[in-house]
């Protein structure tokens, strides 16, 4: 599953993603934020 490629800084739009001190932490409009969420909780319960 891929949360809205065109969003993405390195495809030209605002959202990051980086590593900080062992943790994810993403920059990205609320809808993509939500797209996220129901993606780690979906891997969570694999």
């Amino acid at each position: 599953m891929t949360c809205t490629p065109e969003s993405w800084s390195s495809t030209g739009g605002v959202g990051q993603i980086e590593k900080f001190h062992g943790r994810l932490v993403i920059r990205q409009i609320g809808e993509v934020q939500w797209q996220i969420a129901r993606l780690l909780a979906d891997l969570r319960t694999e």
